[in-house]
């Protein structure tokens, strides 16, 4: 089985949507067929970093979602 990479982008975006109410973890799954526990992870991720999700961070974690200038 092949092994999806998704942007920090779409990432953020994901996490935003669900953080702020605007779609559910259902939604975007079936919207952008995309795994809910793919979703809910990134969703504790960016909550356990208490918003430094998205700044910029190193590529091994998978934190710092969006790449700043």
């Amino acid at each position: 089985m092949k092994r999806n990479n998704y942007s920090a982008e779409l990432k953020a975006e994901v996490v935003l949507e669900v953080l702020a109410g605007l779609k559910t973890v259902q939604q975007i799954e079936q919207e952008r067929g995309m795994h809910p526990v793919t979703i809910t992870s990134w969703v504790k991720e960016a909550r356990r970093q208490d918003g430094c999700y998205f700044q910029r961070g190193d590529s091994r974690s998978g934190s710092g979602l969006a790449k700043g200038n």
